[in-house]
């Protein structure tokens, strides 16, 4: 049914119908289930309402080709030709050699401008489709095989007789299933699994081919298709879900790339319907500058990763010189949707190498190898300039960017592989149940390899002992504690672990739709699941800052929990300055706050050794100033504390403590030696990256209000940082902190206490 929403000022909660006598108000519509008001971000809302206007006048064109190839788009690629072209010569080659979809596609280019090629190619498609005789359906191989004979006749349809088109439709229907499918639908079956979990809809867009290829031939073919992009169903509530977010972000925890864009490729050649590159719901897009911001051009990482995927090092997922094939294939993938960008062109050219024929289905962990030469042709300029994003200057190339949708931001001083990168996310509340994990307001520090992580693995095939006690929980990750001491293990997380101070357990496995699991577990249904916002973002050439508030997320502990982090670059060295700025006010002044700092090395603390619960292992110290390495030796962490002034500050890790866990039982969650080596195979580090100290700042006076400020700095394993060069001023209003930095001068940062949130920097050069 559809819902009638109500239009108001951005960041307010939308749903639920006027009061009886008023006015009915100006309103939008979004398609949702049953009863009960929706809520989430006005302008995420709007744009799946341009969608959903769409998805209900679907409409599969009736000429061919439809899907991948159009009559738009064949002049495109015959341009793409002109010049010598290696995939071109291997696409000739394997039409030659019998393959059934690269003479297909030899067909639909070549048809109009070489003729006496087209029909060779033709001759050699009409064989296969008319002597081919697999099993009904018999395994999941025949199934695809009949789904790439339909995606062939489509793109040779032009060439067929009416006889010819006649009856392979007849076979093509019969081996694909569509009137089994479509008694089926009509009975009320449908598709309903978790939208956010990519393998239950990602996977094998290739079963939507037969339904676009054979649509207005066969009677139930567009049919079928339609169905599959019902709210209802997985396909369709996932569609909204990227049109809500829009900008790239994912929305699964262990994504690389623009998981999806296969079904709206297809989608978009056959409809219309576009969300790869529309400006407003073009989310593939995007994946694509959301990745580039997060490659370690170095290593050859994906970094700064929000998620757990098996073998992750903290917020590292793969390896360039490890997991080579994967990490290649996604990004060859995401790189593909931005192939006209000359910094995605270069990554194309020089790191992934091509276009992944994943880009128009996966199968699995697989493509189509017979798409690969095709997907090239199809989805790269080979003409576009590339440009080394580790040249590129600030102008040319922002060193920031704020990705709204997901609510997070990337900071970086370059794209050399020297830079300092900064994660930050505010969070949604995504699938929490799958490989996303309990934070809010969180930053993750990278530079030549890990420095302040997500800590903890995904040990999915060990029993996820790690990743449910510990990894995907509030104290794993640079985040703050809220800690009721009358309920030390609360609150619980999922299989009742214990998180002691950490967010609320919210967790959501579909966006709109509600299935088996019930009204509450759509994420739109439920208005503890939108706990966080980005109050401001900003980036100069100098500085960026980012301002998130996640209360909410503690909304039975907290009232405000506004965080500033402030990321200032040091020019050509590549270090850079974090201020973190913390206001924290709870419910009660007996609870205890935390706030965490993840660490891949021992950190070197200041001051007095006050208390050692576990000698070695479990420290606590009167000082304010640390330093800690990343793993490799080549870069190292300091960070001074300022606020709150009456603190203690806590060092936790070291061989059987790496995962330490407080509570009523406290433990360590440890991992087996086949999670430790699955880590270095996957990530090219050290398993240690993974994050196995973390450092803890406690508040000492009990009181509601309090302030976190602590100012840290990434630098060369080779600088320093003299501790008596930052400082801070405060009163009722505000807290100033002053950096002396020899190449920067003095820099000023500003920050208010109460009120409205805000970022002032100022810099005072050097006499």
């Amino acid at each position: 049914m559809l819902l009638a929403l109500v239009v108001r000022p951005k960041n307010a909660v939308l749903g639920g119908a006027p009061a009886k006598g008023t006015q009915k108000p100006a309103s939008i519509a979004i398609d949702a289930t049953q009863d009960g008001p929706v809520f989430g971000d006005p302008e995420g809302l709007q744009r799946v309402q341009k969608l959903e206007s769409q998805l209900h006048q679907l409409k599969i064109r009736e000429d061919h080709p439809r899907m991948f190839i159009t009559k738009e788009n064949i002049p495109e690629i015959r341009k793409k030709l002109t010049a010598f072209n290696p995939n071109w010569q291997e696409i000739l080659k394997k039409a030659d050699s019998g393959d059934l979809i690269n003479a297909a596609f030899v067909y639909a280019v070549l048809e109009d401008s070489d003729p006496m090629a087209g029909r060779l190619a033709l001759s050699t498609v009409k064989k296969i489709l008319f002597e081919k005789k697999p099993d009904i359906n018999k395994n999941w191989a025949q199934e695809k095989d009949a789904a790439v004979m339909a995606l062939a006749f489509d793109w040779v349809y032009n060439g067929l007789t009416e006889n010819e088109r006649e009856q392979l439709v007849q076979k093509l229907a019969r081996l694909n299933r569509i009137d089994e499918r479509a008694k089926k639908i009509r009975s009320g079956y449908k598709e309903m699994l978790e939208t956010f979990h990519r393998e239950e809809w990602v996977f094998n867009s290739w079963r939507a081919w037969p339904e676009i290829a054979l649509a207005h031939h066969v009677p139930d073919a567009e049919f079928n298709y339609k169905a599959r992009w019902d709210h209802t169903w997985y396909y369709g509530d996932a569609a909204r879900m990227y049109a809500y977010a829009a900008d790239g972000t994912p929305f699964e925890g262990y994504y690389m790339g623009a998981d999806g864009c296969d079904w709206f490729l297809a989608l978009k050649s056959a409809t219309g319907i576009n969300l790869i590159d529309d400006p407003q719901i073009g989310w593939c897009r995007n994946a694509a500058y959301y990745v580039l911001y997060r490659l370690d051009f170095g290593l050859g990482r994906e970094i700064l990763h929000k998620g757990a995927f098996i073998g992750n090092g903290g917020i590292l997922s793969y390896s360039k010189g490890i997991s080579t094939w994967k990490f290649m294939e996604f990004l060859g993938r995401t790189m593909g949707l931005a192939s006209d960008n000359p910094y995605c062109k270069w990554i194309i050219n020089n790191i992934s190498k091509d276009v992944s024929s994943w880009i128009m289905t996966t199968t699995g962990y697989a493509g189509l190898e017979e798409l690969e030469n095709i997907a090239n042709t199809i989805y790269d300029h080979p003409l576009q300039q590339a440009q080394n994003p580790q040249t590129a200057s600030y102008e040319e190339l922002p060193y920031a960017r704020f990705f709204p949708g997901g609510k997070e931001a990337v900071m970086r001083t370059s794209f050399r592989p020297e830079s300092t990168c900064v994660g930050f996310t505010a969070k949604n509340a995504y699938t929490m149940t799958s490989h996303s994990d309990f934070d809010v307001n969180t930053f993750m520090i990278y530079k030549k390899g890990n420095l302040a992580p997500d800590s903890g693995v995904y040990d999915a095939y060990q029993g996820q002992h790690n990743y449910l006690n510990y990894q995907k929980n509030t104290t794993a990750h640079n985040d703050i504690l809220i800690i009721d001491p009358a309920k030390p293990d609360d609150p619980r997380k999922l299989s009742r672990a214990v998180d002691p101070g950490g967010v609320e357990l919210v967790s959501k496995r579909t966006f709109g739709a509600v299935n088996n699991w019930g009204f509450k577990d759509a994420f739109l249904h439920d208005a503890r699941a939108h706990w966080t916002q980005i109050l401001d973002f900003k980036t100069t050439k100098d500085y960026d800052y980012i301002i998130g508030e996640a209360a909410k997320a503690y909304s039975s502990r907290l009232n405000e929990f506004i965080r500033h982090l402030v990321f200032i670059r040091k020019g050509p060295t590549d270090n850079a300055y974090i201020i973190v700025f913390d206001r924290i006010e709870t419910k009660s002044g007996n609870f205890i706050k935390k706030w965490l700092l993840h660490l891949v090395s021992e950190p070197q603390l200041n001051g007095k050794l006050l208390h050692a619960k576990i000698p070695g292992h479990y420290e606590i110290f009167d000082g304010d100033f640390l330093v800690a390495t990343n793993v490799f030796n080549t870069a190292k962490l300091y960070n001074k504390t300022l606020l709150p002034k009456h603190r203690t500050i806590a060092k936790i890790g070291g061989d059987g403590f790496e995962f330490w866990m407080e509570g009523s039982r406290p433990r360590n969650i440890g991992i087996s030696k086949e999670v430790k080596e699955y880590i270095e195979k996957n990530t090219g580090g050290p398993w240690q990256e993974v994050g196995t100290w973390r450092v803890e700042v406690t508040a000492l006076d009990k009181k509601e209000r309090d302030y976190f400020l602590n100012v840290l700095y990434a630098a060369d394993i080779k600088d320093t940082l003299d501790p008596e060069n930052i400082s801070m001023r405060e009163d009722d209003k505000s807290v100033e902190v002053l950096i002396r930095d020899q190449e920067l001068g003095t820099v000023s940062v500003t920050m208010p206490k109460t009120g409205k949130p805000a970022v002032k920097v100022m810099f005072e050069k050097n006499k």
